[in-house]
């Protein structure tokens, strides 16, 4: 499971080994200020249905109900998005 912390003024992501080699990344960093809302769910694989995997330089996995890492869009404006969910 990746781990979320404050560093300075950013939030940062740290991922699993596993998380980092199907992401291709080690962490993700936000800055704070960027930062509209966060919210804990209970079950994360059913805030990411409907995810699609980026059809250009695509990096991560999806498998719809079990698994996403990596970056997609996502919701009506094709927002991106960096998930690190699993069903498990």
């Amino acid at each position: 499971m990746a781990d979320i912390a404050r560093r300075g003024a950013d939030v940062v992501v740290t991922l699993t080994d596993d998380e980092k080699r199907w992401a291709v990344r080690r962490e993700v960093a936000v800055p704070l200020s960027s930062v509209q809302s966060m919210e804990t769910v209970t079950d994360p694989i059913r805030e990411i249905h409907g995810l699609s995997p980026r059809t250009f330089n695509m990096v991560g996995i999806y498998l719809p109900g079990r698994l996403a890492i990596g970056t997609f869009f996502a919701g009506f404006r094709r927002k991106k998005t960096f998930a690190a969910v699993s069903g498990d």
